[in-house]
């Protein structure tokens, strides 16, 4: 926990970025492969050839919510970041007005 100030608790915070950074490392991983798959035309043989086109919509618009899952989670992750930069700049310009008190009083 970071010293006076806020009380927020930057080092969790900042641990909770990298997790999320993570996620969405796996879910854009996730979004490339479902975009570029889908069933090969001969996934279900030759009687059941037409399944991998009635499939496709399917596969597309997972890949489509994969995707803006990834960015959700990346924006998230991007907001906390910039709002744990925010705190600590406030915190670091308000502990060096105070020093600075402090020594003018002493």
């Amino acid at each position: 926990m970071s010293s006076g100030g806020f009380g927020y608790l930057g080092d969790e915070l900042q641990g909770h970025v990298g997790h999320l950074g993570a996620v969405s490392d796996q879910l854009d991983a996730a979004s490339q492969q479902a975009s570029s798959g889908g069933a090969p035309p001969n996934a279900f043989g030759l009687v059941g050839s037409f399944i991998p086109a009635l499939l496709q919509p399917l596969v597309d618009q997972a890949a489509s919510v994969i995707d803006a899952g990834r960015e959700s989670t990346s924006e998230t992750s991007r907001t906390i970041q910039n709002a744990v930069n925010a705190y600590r700049a406030a915190e670091d310009s308000g502990s060096g007005v105070l020093r600075d008190i402090g020594q003018v009083l002493s």
